[in-house]
């Protein structure tokens, strides 16, 4: 009897252990922290949405332009450049060089630096796959462009208030924009000579019409010693948005429109700031000394007839 009592007893115990251990857990686990959850990551789809001015964000027709931050997108290939001989093209986006991430163009600068003139495997996404090209030169001949820097751009665009000067008059300044052929232009290497600039932009029917009319003027007047130069200028957005459009327009104006003299490309649109030119197309004149003599900003009514007025109001080399 006294060893059954003394088992029963172990028994009640051992129920009675279990139960004020659960009691005491159930305790502890009110009082801990609960445990972070950990946070989701960012989309990495950080297009833009563009709502026109004077429009209501929720009823806009909106335009988004799509670029990663971290996004190194090939905006342009010159077409006789090393980057579209080794296969490159527009559209494309950087990945990796010589087996380093590529980001912005600091870091494609850098590794073009430390290359040199030895050759360069590049990783590329080109239309859904990914591709393998290598380049052998520090100049590839083409145009690039990252999102953190297209969204500078655009903060920085947002934000400045400054008004553009319209120039008539004094020192034309510099054009420092690429050539779509490769080539260098200064305006400095070409005083001596009236200069003729005009500012277009593609998908612009104005624009083509005024760049045929400028072709034409321009070889009736090339062996007095006049230079003609156009500049691509305000089509940032174009780019971004319709990269592979883009550059075939781009492509098809130099082959078909314009063909003999320089297409210069104005990517970040600084013929704003440098000329005043907030519409295309615009013209602009120099005389021999690189000073300002004429302007006209946005479309002629009669382009051939009225470049042929204005330019014979500029005195050219062999008068």
């Amino acid at each position: 009897m006294d060893a059954k009592n003394a088992t029963m007893k172990k028994y009640l115990i051992s129920i009675l252990s279990l139960f004020f251990m659960g009691i005491f857990v159930a305790s502890c686990s009110k009082n801990k922290s609960p445990k972070p959850v950990p946070a989701r990551n960012p989309s990495k789809n950080s297009g833009l949405t563009v709502v026109p001015a004077g429009h209501d964000d929720s009823s806009a027709q909106k335009s988004t332009l799509k670029m990663e931050n971290d996004e190194l997108r090939i905006i342009l290939v010159f077409p006789n450049g090393a980057a579209a001989k080794a296969g490159f093209h527009a559209g494309d986006v950087l990945l990796a060089g010589a087996g380093t991430d590529i980001n912005n163009e600091d870091d494609l600068a850098m590794l073009l630096k430390r290359a040199g003139h030895r050759k360069v495997v590049f990783e590329v996404r080109s239309e859904g796959k990914l591709l393998t090209h290598a380049l052998d030169t520090s100049t590839p001949g083409w145009l690039v462009l990252s999102g953190d820097m297209f969204k500078g751009f655009l903060l920085n665009r947002i934000q400045s208030k400054k008004k553009h000067e319209k120039p008539n008059s004094g020192p034309a300044h510099e054009l420092n924009f690429p050539s779509y052929d490769g080539k260098t232009i200064h305006l400095d290497s070409l005083q001596g000579h009236p200069v003729a600039i005009l500012f277009w932009g593609t998908f612009q029917k104005d624009s083509y019409e005024h760049l045929k009319a400028f072709d034409k003027t321009c070889n009736g007047l090339y062996e007095k010693g006049l230079k003609c130069i156009s500049v691509n200028t305000l089509e940032l957005f174009t780019m971004v948005k319709k990269t592979k459009e883009y550059a075939r327009e781009l492509a098809r104006v130099r082959k078909e429109i314009f063909d003999k003299y320089p297409i210069l490309v104005d990517m970040f649109m600084e013929s704003e700031a440098f000329f005043g030119v907030e519409k295309v197309p615009s013209l602009l004149l120099l005389d021999k000394t690189g000073n300002i003599v004429r302007r006209h900003d946005g479309p002629y009514e009669h382009p051939y007839e009225d470049m042929q007025k204005v330019f014979s109001s500029i005195r050219l080399e062999n008068r």
